[in-house]
């Protein structure tokens, strides 16, 4: 997974690339991902099918592998 943050002041957001299969290694459906990341953290996600990405509205930069394998094990 690749984790970059885009935009500027209230446009900004974070994308985390490649995570079709993240979500296959953990068989999640990355909608419910998508989802579960939006809820823990009160930001709006999509997934972007097209591109293989979550978009997560605001700059979260503490965003990792780890990050994103401990929420899916709590869950």
């Amino acid at each position: 997974m690749e984790i970059s943050i885009e935009g500027k002041g209230n446009s900004i957001r974070t994308l985390v690339h490649g995570v079709s299969e993240f979500c296959t290694l953990h068989e999640k459906n990355p909608r419910d991902v998508a989802k579960l990341i939006g809820a823990k953290l009160g930001a709006s996600t999509r997934y972007d099918e097209t591109n293989d990405l979550f978009i997560v509205s605001g700059s979260w930069e503490h965003f990792n592998q780890e990050w994103f394998e401990q929420l899916i094990q709590k869950s």
